[in-house]
């Protein structure tokens, strides 16, 4: 849905704004967890990634809430798209991908193998329909370019939203899981062994594949978690 991450973080926000003396069995508390049963998996996912990053118990009045696990190819995005990059000058780049770097180890992540540059690219989860994040992301790297004499933390920044704004285009075409991620994820298994592993049919899997249909939420997320458990922690794009 193109308006997950807005859910998630409300999701998060009814969480974190339940006060300490709801009881379990507190109205305010059965309120909360009737919306988290409610939410999809990876609405869930993203709300618990929001957060474990802040300290915040995953629970509703004592009581924990059914989370599921998001993979760190997502739950990356999650965090790293909360700042708006392109208003980030180029020499508080670092500081504020530290930053975000800290809230993902917060939440339980592995972070030793990450950069500035995975954090800014990281960042392509624009929001509800209409939003123009992508198109200030284009904006903000032509005018980094445009100065002269060119420093490197300009181009650190630049080429590191140029590559959001790119996910952030895939995303809109294909989802949360791009067609190369999903011939990862399934590699060395048939359209059969998947679908009886993941219950999805071999015509959606072909369309996903192909690009020909965007990806669901739910579909997505079983491929990243696969690319996950293929290729261990995920393996961001390094600069050549």
């Amino acid at each position: 849905m193109a308006d997950t991450d807005t859910k998630a973080a409300e999701l998060a926000a009814s969480v974190r704004l339940l006060p300490a003396r709801a009881g379990s069995g507190s109205a305010a508390a059965r309120r909360v967890r009737d919306a988290w049963q409610q939410a999809e998996p990876i609405m869930r996912a993203q709300a618990s990634v929001l957060l474990r990053a802040e300290g915040v118990p995953v629970e509703a009045g004592g009581e924990a809430l059914d989370a599921v696990t998001l993979p760190r190819s997502l739950a990356l995005p999650v965090l790293a798209s909360e700042e708006d990059w392109s208003e980030v000058e180029p020499d508080a780049a670092n500081a504020v991908a530290d930053s975000v770097l800290q809230r993902l180890a917060s939440a339980g992540y592995e972070i030793k193998d990450l950069s500035t540059l995975d954090v800014i690219a990281s960042a392509w989860l624009p929001g509800p329909p209409g939003s123009d994040v992508p198109a200030r992301q284009i904006e903000r790297v032509a005018q980094l370019l445009s100065v002269r004499p060119l420093l490197a933390a300009d181009m650190l920044v630049a080429e590191g939203l140029a590559r959001a704004a790119h996910r952030a285009s895939l995303r809109d075409r294909h989802g949360l899981a791009t067609p190369e991620e999903i011939k990862r994820a399934i590699a060395g298994m048939t359209y059969a062994q998947v679908t009886a592993t993941a219950g999805y049919s071999k015509t959606l899997l072909s369309r996903w594949t192909t690009g020909i249909r965007r990806i669901t939420d739910e579909a997505a997320l079983w491929v990243h978690q696969q690319l996950e458990d293929k290729e261990g922690a995920w393996h961001p794009v390094k600069r050549t």
